[in-house]
Formats: structure tokens, C-alpha cells, sequence
């Protein structure tokens, strides 16, 4: 469907990376900052930059696929969301790249009343307006906030994975299911109003009321 061997796709988002300028928000900006120059041996440095990433995405989607209670339309708002913060998380990326937190961004209006989704939300706008407005000032603080930004993102995740485990998977599933008949006639008025016993009136015979109706 798009075109190319297998492997080429796969090794093409690492590729990204290469002549990209740092960014300062993700486990490989912090690997050329903060651990780089303190490693002499390159290939060191490259199975930190690189081989962290793809085991932790490995690990993710591993636990996203065969450990989430979720399922339905749920899990894959979930699973999209999840996804796209942690490839802003782990891989290198440029500045555009934050249109990802979209995704987190839906999961967060819909479970709004829940403080890890309110979280998340914070995340998204500092970094969809207040790290721009920075930029645009020329505030040369990009090496001074990457242990800030890339700290914010991870407790990101962690919030997402707490909406997760709080969502009720029973309702948001997307069949129609048992549980959720019951929910609907227990929540409903109108539906508890036809449940509610009804008395009925019998009528008295024919008869009864030929000789009780006057002459």
C-alpha cells in the first residue's frame, strides 16, 4: 500500500533523525546533551540513542495489544494517543511534530473530569502555545528546559495510562452490550418509568352489568 520493501519503511523513521537539529523534548535530545559527552565509545552512544527507543516502543505496543482492558472505539482512542506521545517521547522530531498531542487532546475532552486527563490537557497547551511563545521571544533556554519538557512529556504518558485504567471498559466498548442495556434502563427516567409495575382495572361481566344498569 505504500510502496517499498518492508524494511525500508521500518528503518525510515529512524532515519529522521539523522541531520535533524536536536530538539529538546525527547529521550534522544537528552542522550546528545547530557550522556554523549561523557561516553568516548560511538557505538555506546548509538545503542542509547536508538536501541532504548525501539525497545521501549517494542515493550509499549506489546502491553497496549496484550494487556489493555480496553476495548472498541476506547481502545483505539487510547492506543492513538498513547502512541503519538511516545513518539514525541522517544524519537527525535521537529517542531511541527506536537500536532500528535491532538490525539492525546480528544482522550483529555472526553474524560475531562478526570485530574489525569486535566494533566494531559496542561501538557498540550504549554507545549502547543507557551513553549511557541518562547521561541518567538529568541529565549535561548532549549538546553536549560529538555530535562523539564522531557520530564513533562513521561508524566504525561503516565496520566494517559491512568485514564486508561479508569475508563470503565464495560460502557465504552463498542458492541452493545449486556452491562450496558442494564446502565442505560437503570440511568434512564423513561426507561424506568415503563419498568415500574402497572395496576390494571378488570372490567365486571357483561351480566353484571346488564342487572345493574337502570330500566
Amino acid at each position: 500500500m505504500l510502496g517499498g520493501s518492508w524494511v525500508g519503511l521500518l528503518v525510515a523513521p529512524l532515519r529522521v533523525g539523522v541531520g535533524v537539529h536536536p530538539s529538546n523534548t525527547d529521550w534522544m535530545a537528552v542522550v546528545d546533551a547530557w550522556i554523549a559527552p561523557h561516553i568516548a565509545r560511538h557505538l555506546v552512544v548509538l545503542a542509547l540513542e536508538y536501541g532504548v527507543p525501539i525497545l521501549a516502543a517494542g515493550v509499549l505496543a506489546w502491553f497496549m495489544r496484550f494487556r489493555s482492558s480496553l476495548s472498541g472505539a476506547a481502545q483505539l482512542q487510547t492506543l492513538t494517543a498513547v502512541y503519538g506521545l511516545a513518539a514525541l517521547l522517544l524519537f527525535r522530531h521537529l517542531g511541527y511534530d506536537f500536532v500528535f498531542l491532538v490525539f492525546p487532546l480528544f482522550l483529555d475532552i472526553r474524560y475531562r473530569q478526570q485530574l489525569a486527563a486535566r494533566w494531559v490537557l496542561f501538557g498540550t497547551m504549554y507545549f502547543w502555545f507557551v513553549e511557541k511563545f518562547g521561541d518567538e521571544l529568541h529565549l535561548n533556554l532549549k538546553d536549560w528546559l529538555l530535562p523539564f519538557h522531557f520530564l513533562l512529556l513521561v508524566s504525561m504518558l503516565g496520566a494517559l495510562f491512568r485514564i486508561q485504567h479508569r475508563v470503565p471498559a464495560a460502557l465504552d466498548s463498542a458492541p452493545v452490550s449486556a452491562a450496558r442495556i442494564d446502565f442505560i434502563l437503570q440511568t434512564t427516567p423513561t426507561a424506568q418509568a415503563s419498568m415500574a409495575p402497572r395496576t390494571t382495572v378488570q372490567e365486571p361481566p357483561a351480566a353484571t352489568r346488564r342487572r345493574s344498569s337502570p330500566p
